[in-house]
């Protein structure tokens, strides 16, 4: 579990369903905010299908379980989406089960972003139309966001932790407050 809920004082997994919403920060950066009762990194992966290559990968990392410093970590540019879909697909019960971590996804030649932040949500920047088209199925309506939750920090993903930092040579920069994605 990655993300628990506090009702009248019991905590139980947090149910999702398939919706979006369409908003706007108040300076005027369109965004549009996605959960998914499936996958969130399967998301991600069909999501990112409508971005323009080459893509990059920020591991920012919140918690750690294994001492390592905290922080953002860039990898390496990613030229075939294929490649990224195999590198997300390698730690997506890792993405999909553990809070202690968002994951971003970019495109280099542009401004689209993808980010799936450890409220199991998947904030979506760029020309909002595109991302809407890969939404079938999905309500647009609006999405509760805040109260009483509780992030996990799985032991059974410590390996993952360490071996996402043996995939490439990750550049670390530290925290920024623009690292929670539901503030800007």
């Amino acid at each position: 579990m990655k993300l628990g809920v506090i009702l009248d004082g019991t905590e139980v997994r947090a149910i999702r369903i398939d919706r979006y919403e369409h908003f706007s920060y108040e300076n005027g950066t369109p965004c549009i905010h996605v959960q998914s009762s499936g996958s969130m990194t399967d998301l991600l992966i069909r999501l990112s299908t409508q971005m323009t290559g080459p893509w990059y990968v920020l591991y920012v990392l919140l918690v750690s379980r294994r001492d390592r410093q905290v922080g953002r970590y860039q990898g390496i540019e990613i030229c075939s989406h294929l490649d990224l879909a195999i590198f997300l697909t390698k730690y997506r019960d890792y993405f999909d089960g553990d809070g202690r971590h968002h994951i971003w996804v970019g495109s280099t030649t542009g401004s689209d972003l993808l980010v799936y932040d450890h409220h199991d949500k998947i904030f979506a920047y760029g020309a909002p139309d595109k991302y809407s088209s890969a939404l079938h199925g999905y309500a647009l309506e609006p999405i509760q966001v805040g109260g009483a939750h509780a992030h996990y920090y799985n032991p059974e993903f410590d390996c993952d932790e360490d071996a996402i930092f043996n995939e490439w040579a990750w550049r670390h920069c530290p925290l920024q407050e623009s690292d929670d994605p539901g503030r800007a």
